[in-house]
């Protein structure tokens, strides 16, 4: 262990990640794969059930990796989407190469397919970086038809701002308008997604070329590596605040 042994303890297992497959002994290939980035905690299941007590239960779990096929929840292969998937990020591993199942899972709200067995674990950990990523700047929420929502996420994407502001006039629209529609559908300040998102997104740059990493394709939402820039952009502190609030936001949106 090297690059990854540096980063902060605050970090370490605040991000939960369900996966759910049949196969237990692939739990292993599991933990390898993530064993080097610390903010994950791994929890293995085989059952969509269980999978339904976890994600019910009240441990958070910010992403999902799960098997197709998997059917013994009122034998409905797809449950797991259809009941979760608006407000948990979905990876789905499928052994079958079919456009129907890809429509199908789609449809149902999966964010990303890959095949099964897994042959790329750095494609799967870099999809599932990034997957994370995303869903940090719209808490609680993996889809939205909203076209100004759609706007400001592509635009954020591109520019990778440092704060509301910079968010909004690369948006080339009014900050008001963007404190708007982020607290209207999704309860936060985005100043707070914006905090979180950049220190998650430095802690996967500073791990994506450790020799204990498995270090997937660099995309537009890793900063430049620049080792002068700081970890916390502001304070670790504040990022533990905005954390809390958003954690906060995204519990009160579950329970309604």
């Amino acid at each position: 262990m090297t690059d990854i042994l540096h980063l902060p303890d605050t970090l370490t297992c605040t991000v939960g990640l369900l996966i759910v497959d049949r196969d237990e002994g692939a739990y292993q290939l599991y933990h390898d794969y993530f064993s080097a980035y610390p903010w994950y905690e791994v929890r293995c299941v085989p059952l969509a059930s269980h999978a339904k007590c976890c994600l019910t239960s009240d441990k958070r779990y910010h992403c999902c990796i799960t098997e197709l096929g998997i059917d013994d929840y009122n034998g409905d292969e797809f449950y797991l989407l259809k009941r979760f998937a608006p407000f948990v990020p979905f990876l789905v591993l499928s052994s079958r190469n079919s456009l129907e199942k890809g429509f199908a899972l789609n449809n149902h709200g999966a964010l990303a397919i890959e095949p099964k067995p897994v042959k790329q674990p750095e494609r799967l950990v870099s999809l599932l970086n990034n997957l994370f990523l995303t869903c940090i700047l719209t808490p609680g929420v993996t889809r939205s038809e909203s076209s100004f929502i759609a706007h400001f996420i592509e635009v954020f994407q591109r520019h990778l701002p440092s704060d509301a502001k910079q968010w909004a006039e690369h948006s080339g629209l009014p900050l008001p308008v963007l404190r708007r529609h982020w607290e209207r559908n999704f309860s936060v300040d985005p100043d707070d997604v914006v905090r979180v998102h950049q220190v998650y997104a430095n802690a996967m740059r500073q791990t994506i070329n450790s020799p204990d990493a498995y270090s997937g394709k660099q995309t537009s939402q890793f900063p430049a590596d620049n080792h002068n820039t700081p970890f916390f952009p502001t304070s670790e502190e504040q990022f533990l605040s905005a954390l809390h609030r958003v954690e906060s936001a995204v519990h009160t949106a579950l329970q309604r």
